[in-house]
């Protein structure tokens, strides 16, 4: 999925989307598909790799790549 994509999928969906940096000065977008967790992807180029699942509510992440993988097919 590239950059573009995930933008307009989730602008679709009316979910939240947000831009930033990680602690390497890498962009990193996060969607809100609900009100309690964050879902963050790198941006590689035009690309993107997921990175991590934020809960708001517990404070803990979530990195695994099977989760990363239905993250992604849940935004298709």
């Amino acid at each position: 999925m590239t950059k573009q994509q995930l933008i307009a999928k989730a602008t679709e969906k009316n979910f939240k989307i947000e831009f930033s940096k990680d602690r390497f000065g890498n962009e990193i977008i996060g969607v809100n598909k609900n009100n309690n967790c964050y879902h963050w992807f790198q941006v590689i180029g035009e690309y993107l790799l997921f990175n991590h699942t934020y809960s708001m509510n517990t404070g803990k992440s979530n990195k695994g790549t099977l989760h990363g993988l239905r993250i992604l097919n849940s935004l298709n």
